[in-house]
């Protein structure tokens, strides 16, 4: 259910109960707990990510790697973003998890609408073994409008293509959550 951001009515002296008046102050309550929210895992299919190549993570497309979506922004017919469907600024964050492989190292950024979001990002040694990696990104604020998109990006240098790990808690995904106009 899709919410517009909700302009509460600003009380005069004198002013009459009414239902609009009611109504106002319902929606802002109603939009404060039901913000745009997503998250997406990497359910089913594992991805091959290039040797030294920024990729963007794929996630099912408005399957079974949808966690929660209450506006509409997963489902915007491409399997590796997040859509704003309402202006504000996002908190977005991530990771991504890779298979085990001790050579090189492993990164994250988040992106939007193609370009870096500066500070967003990971890159970490291979862990030593050949135990699987995970790397976390995050994005404190990141202002969107209508239409635009975040992707979450890895990157590896193992000297070949590397896999991305599903399983439990060594999934990559990516969360999405409005805060602020």
């Amino acid at each position: 259910m899709t919410l517009p951001i909700p302009t509460p009515y600003v009380w005069q002296v004198g002013d009459a109960i009414t239902a609009g008046k009611l109504n106002a102050f319902s929606d802002a309550v109603n939009f404060m707990i039901n913000p745009p929210l997503g998250q997406v895992i990497q359910a089913t299919t594992p991805q091959l990510i290039g040797n030294n190549a920024w990729t963007a993570i794929q996630f099912a497309d408005g399957g079974s790697g949808i966690q929660v979506d209450t506006y509409g922004g997963i489902s915007s017919g491409t399997n590796t973003r997040y859509t704003s469907q309402l202006a504000g600024w996002y908190s977005v964050s991530g990771a991504v998890a890779f298979v085990a492989n001790a050579t090189g190292s492993r990164g994250g950024l988040i992106y939007r609408d193609g370009t870096v979001v500066k500070g967003s990002g990971s890159l970490v040694s291979a862990v030593g073994g050949g135990g699987i990696t995970t790397v976390p990104v995050s994005a404190d604020l990141v202002y969107l409008g209508v239409g635009q998109y975040v992707e979450l990006r890895a990157y590896q240098n193992s000297g070949a293509a590397l896999g991305t790990f599903i399983a439990g808690d060594h999934t990559s995904r990516l969360t999405v959550c409005w805060v602020h106009v």
